[in-house]
């Protein structure tokens, strides 16, 4: 990996030589926030197959390396998991930095068996909320507002915020928020076992993103700065049949 985010170099390949997919599917952007954070939620994620070298035609887009995500599948017994994530405690003990951040993180899953015999479920979801994308702390310098200029400490109060060297609009000490991000991941699937040689199923996964982020082209005008919505659907069918101990196909749609 590079040293800032998280995106792979293989082989001396570039991450977009990379090709990488989900249960067969291909995910062309794998990666948010300029590669710094993966799309996938680790808790969807059973186990992974990467191919550095050698890979077959069905991955015939792929240049430097394969790595092909399989996703996790109800099943016997139910099993379950929930974490929650908060700076709600920081900011009840007055953390001004914790207060404007704003961060609340509930992940979820739930699986096992369904109605009948060979069919399993898996359902998880992650719900994240951050108030302001960037905390920064700024120093206490602000401007002072100018009184009218008919009195006499008009000029006192200019020459002290010209020697100050701030500017009309910076007017908030201390720490500022800016953006936000909001993150809603939903995911399920349903597996139906109808022979130990034969085996169907069926997924949805849904993200929603709506980040607003940083620049100092905006450091005081956050308003005007853009939002980005990236909001993707996928459905995954797939039929697994083994006709011998070395004979087996898969179809997806």
């Amino acid at each position: 990996t590079g040293d800032q985010g998280g995106q792979l170099y293989i082989r001396g390949g570039s991450p977009i030589q990379n090709k990488v997919l989900l249960d067969g599917m291909t995910i062309y952007s794998p990666f948010h926030s300029i590669g710094l954070f993966s799309v996938f939620d680790t808790d969807i994620i059973r186990n992974t197959d990467v191919y550095t070298g050698g890979f077959n035609a069905e991955y015939g887009d792929a240049m430097a390396a394969v790595s092909n995500w399989h996703t996790k599948s109800g099943g016997k017994n139910y099993t379950y998991h929930l974490k929650y994530e908060s700076s709600a405690l920081g900011a009840a003990l007055g953390s001004t930095y914790d207060k404007l951040r704003g961060f609340n993180d509930l992940n979820f899953g739930l699986g096992g068996p369904l109605l009948i015999e060979g069919l399993t479920f898996w359902f998880s979801a992650q719900i994240t909320d951050k108030k302001s994308y960037r905390v920064y702390k700024f120093d206490d310098i602000i401007s002072e507002p100018l009184p009218d200029q008919n009195t006499a400490d008009y000029l006192e109060v200019l020459n002290r915020n010209i020697s100050n060297l701030v500017q009309p609009w910076d007017v908030t000490p201390g720490y500022r928020g800016f953006g936000f991000d909001k993150t809603a991941d939903i995911f399920t699937k349903l597996t139906y076992k109808a022979t130990n040689r034969l085996r169907f199923s069926g997924s949805y996964w849904q993200v929603a993103a709506h980040r607003k982020g940083f620049s100092t082209r905006y450091l005081y005008w956050d308003q005007g700065q853009n939002e980005l919505f990236r909001d993707t659907y996928r459905i995954n069918l797939e039929v697994n049949h083994s006709l011998s101990s070395n004979t087996f196909y898969t179809v997806r749609a």
